[in-house]
């Protein structure tokens, strides 16, 4: 794993070393949804990147069933998180704590394409993302120190690569530079949540609520977005 000291925070790199088959069915998963959205893709593109809904199922892909490619990405994350969690509690406070996976989703970058400046909010204590694919030249991530009027003071690029996994605090300001490659750049991003048992809850509904909107796993099939495996089986 390495650290690098961006801005005076520290962000995490792993590659997750998934395999080839795994993170081309993350793929293939993603230019559904955002056919799903959107329509058919044209010919010639957008350059406009696509960001998954606020909406039940594209902002909580870890709850969804049925997609060995998603169980096996979001096992690893797991993993990854709970071993570097300590490193992103702020202050003195090291009490007990634990964490949850909040809400996690797609975004797709076409050649020419870019994701402007935003953070995940102050109440994810980490976030992160992962690319299934990231082709030469597709763009930096960037991060920015702002000062509390929201003026960036300044940048620093960190050159991302496919398979690579990359955690940092959820209010750290980021970017991306400009995809400058010849295709799409995959991402998944996701933010997790700080929880003391002696200070604050998660919502007691919040799984609930999610597989409630959910329970489109048959409006998911409806809409074509079936299970990889379950099409393999029936070609």
């Amino acid at each position: 794993m390495i650290e690098h000291n961006v801005l005076n925070h520290t962000v995490f790199e792993l590659p997750l070393q998934l395999d080839a088959a795994v993170r081309a069915d993350l793929r293939e998963l993603g230019e559904r949804f955002r056919e799903r959205e959107l329509g058919v893709i044209p010919e010639c593109g957008t350059r406009q990147t696509w960001v998954g809904s606020d909406r039940v199922p594209t902002n909580r892909l870890h709850l969804l069933r049925g997609f060995s490619c998603l169980t096996a990405l979001f096992e690893r994350v797991e993993v990854v998180v709970t071993t570097v969690a300590h490193g992103f509690v702020d202050g003195e406070d090291r009490s007990p704590h634990a964490h949850y996976l909040n809400h996690s989703w797609y975004s797709i970058t076409p050649p020419g394409g870019f994701v402007r400046s935003h953070t995940h909010s102050n109440r994810n204590f980490v976030s992160g993302v992962y690319y299934p694919h990231a082709p030469a030249d597709s763009g930096a991530l960037i991060f920015q120190e702002r000062d509390n009027r929201r003026v960036v003071q300044e940048e620093q690029e960190l050159n991302i690569s496919s398979d690579h996994l990359y955690l940092f605090p959820g209010s750290l300001a980021h970017r991306t530079s400009p995809n400058l490659g010849d295709g799409d750049k995959t991402a998944i991003s996701f933010d997790y949540m700080l929880l003391r048992p002696d200070k604050d809850l998660p919502p007691g509904d919040l799984v609930a609520r999610a597989w409630e909107d959910i329970e489109q796993q048959s409006s998911i099939l409806e809409l074509g977005l079936k299970t990889l495996s379950s099409e393999d089986e029936n070609p």
